[in-house]
């Protein structure tokens, strides 16, 4: 008897937990317009091969099936859409790289802002504390800290304040700079909720 009650227990534990909610993964996904380059070299290697470029700023592409290395090949050096999630990676000869780990390439029907890159942040709202500025806010996504910009949506700044230290989702574009391979990213805020909690099955 006493063992069919500690299997019972067991079991209804086993219940509760796979109830529970679970946080949102951390994840940045992007959709870029650009030009794509197809069997670029660098020094030392620090490049995927494929490129793609928005006003001056260049991103590696990492393919991983030969229909996304096919597509690259045959469309070098013209206009695509890209869409995928973005990850930064360290190197000796270039200091900072973004790599977009390739979803889906398209051929867009319109031709979208020039070398515009829209953005979906899914991470913890926190505050810049000991930047000196500590009213700026920033979402921790995998480590990185990409800082927000709310001048598009100023109303949106204070609900963020009311959101410190959840997880939330951000929409946005990324600013556009002349700098190649800036070493940070700032997302200017065109949305922001409160990530929906999954439950583990």
């Amino acid at each position: 008897m006493l063992r069919f009650f500690v299997a019972m227990a067991v079991a209804s534990s086993s219940l509760v937990l796979a109830a529970e909610p679970t946080t949102p993964a951390p994840e940045i996904k992007v959709e870029c317009y650009g030009v794509i380059r197809d069997g670029v070299v660098a020094i030392g290697g620090e490049t995927t091969g494929t490129t793609i470029h928005f006003g001056k700023m260049i991103w590696d592409l990492s393919l991983n099936d030969d229909a996304k290395r096919a597509f690259a090949k045959e469309h070098s050096k013209q206009r695509v859409t890209v869409t995928g999630s973005l990850k930064r990676v360290a190197g000796t000869q270039i200091p900072v790289r973004w790599v977009v780990d390739v979803d889906q390439f398209s051929i867009p029907k319109e031709t979208p802002g020039k070398g515009s890159v829209l953005v979906t942040a899914t991470g913890k709202l926190r505050t810049a504390e000991g930047s000196g500025d500590e009213s700026a806010m920033f979402i921790e996504t995998k480590g990185i800290n990409w800082p927000l910009d709310f001048s598009k949506q100023p109303p949106l700044e204070a609900a963020a304040q009311k959101l410190l230290q959840k997880n939330v989702v951000v929409r946005g574009e990324f600013e556009k700079t002349d700098t190649a391979r800036p070493s940070q990213l700032l997302i200017h805020v065109n949305a922001l909720e409160v990530a929906a909690e999954t439950r583990q099955k």
